[in-house]
């Protein structure tokens, strides 16, 4: 996701954590920050004058960390219920699927794409892959369209700090001493 705690839909959120039991007193006064929130560009060395802002919540703040974890939530309960063979994780705004099952890997992965579109959270295309250890199931993935798109198939990535590899035949050079 780009830039997530910059465009998280606040009324959602807040409507979610009513869902969830989160005290009224809580939300009253998490919403009254955010209705007083403003932000500000810095373009070289000058800055524009401060501007209300609509969507999103202040990153540094503990309630922001409350808010990513509000939306994994969202995602990975929508794709358990929707799809129960495959398997959802989130990592704050690194989102991920995984699936024995090509069919249901890929439904789920047009669900992911919705619920984004839906919260007007835009993709980070660049940062969206998709992968499989077995080369015909890359063959075919090769071929998918999410909504008119192409995602690359991936045998490698560098995901979190962590080179990862998705095929026996392909790995890192050895450091020579």
């Amino acid at each position: 996701i780009i830039k997530a705690y910059k465009q998280f839909p606040r009324c959602i959120l807040l409507a979610l954590w009513i869902q969830l039991g989160v005290p009224p007193q809580v939300i009253r006064a998490y919403a009254s920050l955010l209705a007083d929130f403003h932000r500000l560009f810095e373009i070289a060395k000058y800055t524009t004058d401060p501007f209300l802002t609509t969507t999103g919540v202040p990153e540094g703040c503990s309630f922001a960390v409350f808010a990513m974890i509000t939306f994994a939530a969202l995602y990975c309960y929508l794709i358990s219920i929707q799809h129960p063979t495959v398997d959802p994780c989130a990592y704050a705004d690194n989102w991920t699927l995984t699936s024995r099952s090509e069919a249901d890997l890929k439904a789920a992965t047009l669900t992911l794409w919705d619920l984004c579109r839906a919260l007007h959270l835009p993709i980070a295309n660049d940062k969206s892959w998709l992968w499989s250890t077995h080369p015909a199931t890359r063959k075919r993935m090769s071929v998918w369209s999410i909504h008119n798109g192409r995602v690359p198939v991936k045998l490698t990535e560098c995901e979190l700090g962590t080179d990862v590899s998705y095929s026996k035949l392909t790995r890192k050079p050895k450091l020579k001493v």
